[in-house]
C-alpha cells in the first residue's frame, strides 16, 4: 500500500505525463495544420491557373487559333481532375480538424497549467483535475485526426505502476 506522500507523488506525474503528451500532441496538429494548409492553398491556386488558362484559351479561340482550344480543353481537363482529387482527399476537412484538434488540446493545457497554479494542491484536487482531464482529452482524441507519436517504453511502464 501507497502512503498519501507516495500517492500524492504519483498523481503529479501523471498529470505531469498528460500535460506533456497534450502539448507534444498539440504541437503535432499545428505542424499538420499549417503543412495541410499549405498544401491545400498550392493546389488550389493551380486549380485557378488551370481555370485562368482554359477560360483564357477558350476566349482566344473565337479568334480562330485552333491550337488555344487545345491548350483551353487540356487545362480544364487538368483542372477538373485536380479539383475532384482534391475533393476526394478532404483536405480542407483535414485542414479544419486538425485546427480544432490544436485549439481544444491548447485550451486544455492552459486551463490545467492555471488550475495547478491557483489550487492549493491536496490529493482531492489532483483527482478532480485528473478525472476532468480523463474526461476532455478522452473527448478530444475522439474527435481529432489520427497523428504518430512515438512513446518510448519507459514512460509507458512508469504510468502503468
Amino acid at each position: 500500500m501507497m502512503s498519501p506522500q507516495e500517492q500524492f507523488a504519483t498523481k503529479l506525474k501523471l498529470i505531469e505525463y498528460r500535460l506533456e503528451m497534450i502539448n507534444e500532441r498539440k504541437n503535432i496538429h499545428f505542424v499538420s495544420f499549417k503543412r495541410i494548409k499549405r498544401w491545400n492553398m498550392i493546389i488550389k491556386s493551380m486549380v485557378n491557373v488551370l481555370n485562368t488558362v482554359s477560360v483564357t484559351s477558350i476566349a482566344i479561340t473565337f479568334s480562330g487559333h485552333q491550337f488555344t482550344l487545345i491548350i483551353g480543353a487540356v487545362s480544364n481537363s487538368l483542372s477538373a481532375i485536380i479539383s475532384a482529387a482534391l475533393s476526394a482527399i478532404g483536405l480542407d476537412e483535414k485542414t479544419y480538424s486538425h485546427q480544432t484538434s490544436y485549439l481544444q488540446l491548447h485550451d486544455l493545457y492552459e486551463k490545467l497549467i492555471a488550475d495547478l497554479l491557483v489550487e492549493r494542491l491536496t490529493g482531492e484536487v489532483l483527482d478532480k483535475i485528473l478525472k476532468e482531464l480523463n474526461s476532455h482529452l478522452g473527448i478530444i482524441l475522439d474527435n481529432c485526426e489520427p497523428v504518430s507519436i512515438q512513446q518510448p517504453l519507459e514512460e509507458i511502464m512508469l504510468i502503468s505502476q
